[in-house]
């Protein structure tokens, strides 16, 4: 049985993988011309512009992407299309076709990563049409660059009540303003609303005067949010927590250096929990007091994903058991030495292995830092290191100073531009000087350039816990 359609999607395939990319287009659109309805539309139509951005055709690109949001509003890839055709306008400098763009993507689509990442372009976007704007000096947000991203706040109609009078539509700014997210774009375009520059500290590093600061304070939010009497011991193991053999059996692991096996045993007990934040708290504490940085960090941080707040609603402890200063005794001095904010390299350290020393990635990454046993080489050799063997690099004081000495040289190179030392220390310095080259002047535009997606992915990351970590060891 013919199955004409299905046919159409595997002819353009095959052009594409055999390099015959016009062909492929041409394919993928005719599959569109005769089915537009048809279950592969969408697959079709996103391919067609993304060969053609490939190709090297933004305008082509950018209308093949608004089509499929145009087409099929409905489908998982209609808010990234749209992003990605609001973007190619703005590269080719047709600003007015980009805010249209965008501001749609963030009306449709206000909880997807796309809507936030069109809403955060907006914002920075908009005061790009100064000409345009019939608005008052000084308003840096034009009219015809307000975002309708909710609708004008105007009062509803209720039967018998008078309608109020209608409030001041709201701006893309004010939107952003109050998104109440750590997601990359919210905290990004937060920043910028604040006009502070990315990776820039907006106070003075300082550690709390001891760990236990702010832990009553958090332990009365917990009852409270919890409905628990006033004077409930919360932090104690509970009764079923304590009791469970893996407990007992992870702890003695752990103490005999089988740290691997420890994990398994109290790894498994923490995702258990998972759902419950009295318990994940109260193992946040334990792990934390153990030494298994990482699974005290992942119970913090599920209990901050319960509370639904983001890290800065929530208080102060519960914030630092999921953001941790541990190894301060060697972090804040390497990043004295080197001269960058010992923020940077918490943030990263979190970002690398969840601060656990025996971290081991499927590339062979390792430690603290995850240097790489090349890598690791190359550094003893420079620092003239003694006896070195790529197994040091599990030992905190060695994979720290390997770590900073990298970011350090990443740093030096890529003239202090922290997110592309970042991508460098992450994708390799060969990739991190083409995307500068691409794009060696804004912070922002750096980030679309960069087309690894886990590199990308690294670098925002590293950015979210920067920005957290600046507000809550901030003096």
């Amino acid at each position: 049985q013919l199955e004409p359609a299905k046919g159409l999607i595997e002819r353009a395939k095959i052009q594409a993988r055999s390099g015959n990319s016009e062909l492929a287009i041409a394919s993928y659109q005719e599959y569109l011309a005769s089915f537009p309805t048809g279950e592969q539309a969408p697959f079709a139509a996103w391919w067609a512009a993304a060969i053609s951005e490939q190709l090297g055709k933004p305008a082509e690109a950018a209308a093949l992407y608004q089509q499929l949001a145009d087409d099929y509003p409905w489908h998982e890839d209609a808010a990234e299309a749209l992003f990605h055709a609001g973007w190619l306008a703005h590269v080719m400098g047709d600003e007015p076709a980009a805010l249209e763009r965008w501001r749609r993507a963030a009306e449709a689509y206000p909880a997807s990563h796309y809507g936030a990442a069109a809403l955060f372009w907006l914002v920075k976007s908009e005061p790009a049409l100064p000409e345009q704007s019939t608005a008052g000096a000084g308003d840096p947000y034009p009219p015809e660059a307000t975002a309708a991203v909710t609708a004008t706040a105007a009062a509803t109609t209720t039967v018998g009540i008078p309608t109020a009078a209608p409030a001041a539509p709201v701006t893309a700014a004010q939107l952003a303003a109050s998104s109440r997210s750590d997601s990359y774009y919210a905290v990004r375009v937060k920043e910028l609303i604040q006009g502070r520059d990315p990776f820039v500290p907006s106070t003075i590093f300082g550690l709390p005067s001891s760990p236990q600061s702010g832990q009553p304070q958090a332990e009365a939010w917990l009852r409270r949010w919890l409905g628990l009497a006033a004077d409930a011991d919360v932090s104690s193991l509970s009764e079923k927590l304590a009791a469970d053999p893996r407990i007992s059996v992870g702890q003695k692991l752990w103490r005999i250096g089988l740290f691997e096996e420890a994990k398994r045993e109290l790894e498994s007990l923490r995702r258990e929990a998972f759902g419950n934040p009295l318990e994940s708290y109260q193992l946040a504490l334990f792990f934390r007091d153990l030494g298994l940085y990482r699974s005290s960090i992942l119970a913090a941080s599920e209990l901050i994903a319960l509370s639904e707040e983001p890290v800065s609603g929530v208080p102060v402890f519960i914030g630092r058991l999921a953001y941790p200063t541990y190894y301060a005794d060697l972090i804040v001095p390497l990043a004295e030495q080197y001269g960058y904010d010992p923020r940077l390299q918490f943030a990263l350290v979190r970002q690398e292995s969840l601060f656990e020393s025996f971290a081991r990635s499927g590339a062979a990454a390792q430690g603290l830092a995850q240097v790489i046993p090349d890598t690791g080489a190359y550094i003893a050799q420079r620092l003239n290191w003694p006896d070195f063997e790529n197994e040091d690099l599990f030992k905190p004081y060695v994979g720290l100073t390997f770590g900073a000495y990298y970011l350090d040289l990443q740093l030096d190179y890529f003239d202090q531009q922290v997110q592309v030392a970042l991508s460098a220390y992450n994708g390799g310095p060969g990739n991190a000087a083409r995307w500068y080259a691409a794009a060696p002047d804004d912070f922002d535009t750096y980030l679309e350039t960069v087309d690894f997606a886990e590199t990308r992915l690294y670098i925002e990351r590293i950015y979210v816990g920067y920005v957290i970590y600046n507000a809550l060891y901030g003096q």
